[in-house]
């Protein structure tokens, strides 16, 4: 079994609490647990007030002992206070010798990212990794990237805004599909695939590495198949796409994962939700915080995660 855990911290926006989130489990995990604790951060994660409400952001503690991963030139004014484990390209991950506050800059692609990991395993074999992650980094929701995520849902009164969080909620949602869809896709994927087509017998009509809004050859096979079939697609959705497939009832669509659904760029004069959506990746939701700005915005969750308001309830009581 392996012991080495990777947690990722997925927001549906970009105010929507996250890190707060991360620096919360993180406090949990240090609470009961003695295992080592590594973050990392994709991208940059510096600044220090929010750009859009003008307060200030939370900053990560890392404690003395734990572990961090960020960019060489970052480390410039911690002198001393951590030691070097490894080095990656522009990339290092260091221990922390006292409790500090780096700047968190990670890395960006999946390869790096699995890269460090392998690198971290082998440091610290019983070691919990956690990422700061972002829902515009579908590679995240991979389960060789993640074994598990906290997903930080923002709720305000405007109603792109709403509809974006249900779309959130819904994707959340998506069932897995089938096994036997489940085996075609992952024989014959790699990681430049973006759509494949699959006959109702299973058999591959088209592979593809283009992004799907601009395959204009997959829009035209869509089209024409008057047969049952199977869309995979690991690309996030567009307007035309949604516009298209809306308008075909013998497609069934599989998702490469969650992240891909987003109502806010699939929103079409059809109005409704796609209903044949299912998923290659489960999703692995421990829990759904709530970054409710207004009260009174009324906003259903009908999901069997763990859901908690970070902002209002007590959170001693929140054990995750």
């Amino acid at each position: 079994m392996d012991n080495f855990v990777t947690t990722s911290f997925i927001g549906s926006d970009k105010n929507a609490g996250k890190t707060t989130v991360l620096s919360f489990v993180y406090n949990q995990i240090k609470q009961h647990s003695s295992a080592p604790v590594i973050i990392t951060s994709i991208g940059i994660n510096s600044e220090k007030v929010d750009s859009l409400e003008g307060h200030q952001k939370p900053i990560i503690t890392i404690k003395k002992g734990d572990s961090f991963v960020t960019s060489v030139h970052q480390l410039k004014d911690l002198s001393g206070r951590y030691e070097i484990l490894d080095t990656f390209s522009t990339y290092v991950s260091a221990r922390a010798l006292v409790d500090i506050r780096p700047v968190l800059e990670g890395p960006n692609t999946k390869k790096e990212l699995i890269a460090i990991k392998q690198s971290l395993k082998k440091i610290i074999p019983r070691g919990t990794l956690l990422i700061d992650g972002s829902i515009d980094r579908q590679f995240l929701a991979d389960p060789i990237v993640s074994d598990q995520f906290y997903f930080s849902l923002l709720i305000s009164e405007r109603q792109q805004q709403l509809n974006k969080a249900q779309s959130m909620i819904y994707s959340l949602s998506l069932p897995t599909t089938e096994n036997k869809i489940k085996n075609v896709i992952e024989n014959h994927k790699n990681d430049f695939t973006k759509s494949m087509i699959i006959s109702s017998s299973n058999k591959i009509i088209y592979h593809s590495l283009k992004i799907p809004f601009l395959d204009d050859h997959l829009k035209d096979l869509i089209n024409k198949q008057s047969k049952p079939h199977t869309l995979y697609l690991n690309a996030a959705f567009s307007k035309s796409v949604d516009y298209l497939l809306k308008q075909k009832n013998n497609v069934n669509i599989v998702l490469d994962n969650f992240t891909l659904y987003q109502l806010a760029q699939t929103q079409s004069s059809v109005g409704q939700p796609l209903n044949n959506l299912s998923l290659l990746n489960p999703v692995k939701a421990r829990a759904l915080f709530i970054k409710q700005v207004n009260s009174s915005a009324s906003f259903k969750i009908p999901l069997p995660i763990k859901t908690y308001n970070l902002y209002r309830e007590d959170v001693r009581e929140i054990r995750i």
